[in-house]
């Protein structure tokens, strides 16, 4: 099995928010009733509700009766089972966007983020990116830099997430300048939907990426 990618809309209908809703555990009800806005409360309840159709899907069971563990960085994954190999998976989101990558390959990070103008690019860049990266970044257009600043960033943290890590690595991070397969490692640029960029990224390599939209394909 290579690398599936679903992509999914946050902002469902309230029915369906509430049929999401009945298949969470109660640590991601309590996560979502912290948001404050009743907006993001909803994406995040569908979001969750989104990854449990699509993990069950696969493992032919029911979304309500998945489980998760959390690594002190917070990703998630599958609690132990009997399914050998088993079932890797990773989430980003941004705005109303939810992507989730399924693979039984090797652990796997993917992130998305809408591209929008930053009013502090630079301190931003200066803090995550290292010095060589960010001086290229400022050394573009003005008009460029915001789409080079989300492709950089989307690379990078997919990156992190698929070896566990957290952002403090951002900076240490070194990727190559062009997504590409190769013989050790899978990192892929790839646009989602319009002005959305996407990145995943794996620990091995020649895996084939593949895109679907949810729940139709």
């Amino acid at each position: 099995m290579d690398i599936h990618v679903w992509a999914a809309g946050l902002d469902p209908s309230p029915e369906r928010v509430s049929a999401f809703k009945e298949t969470l555990a109660p640590d991601e009800l309590e996560r979502a009733a912290r948001f404050h806005f009743e907006i993001d409360r909803n994406r995040f309840i569908a979001g969750r509700g989104i990854l449990r159709e699509i993990l069950g899907s696969y493992l032919g069971i029911r979304p309500e009766r998945l489980q998760f563990d959390y690594s002190p960085h917070g990703k998630p994954t599958l609690k132990a089972s009997s399914t050998r190999p088993p079932l890797h998976f990773n989430l980003g989101h941004s705005v109303d966007l939810i992507l989730i990558a399924v693979t039984r390959a090797c652990p796997l990070g993917i992130d998305v983020e809408w591209v929008r103008p930053i009013p502090d690019l630079e301190n931003i860049a200066t803090r995550y990116f290292s010095t060589r990266e960010a001086a290229e970044l400022m050394a573009l257009p003005e008009e460029r830099r915001p789409r080079a600043f989300y492709q950089l960033w989307t690379r990078k943290e997919a990156c992190l997430k698929a070896s566990g890590e957290g952002l403090s690595g951002l900076a240490g991070l070194q990727i190559p300048d062009h997504s590409k397969l190769t013989d050790s490692r899978t990192l892929v640029e790839f646009t989602p939907a319009r002005d959305f960029i996407g990145a995943i990224a794996a620990p091995a390599g020649g895996l084939t990426v593949s895109c679907w939209s949810w729940p139709s394909h």
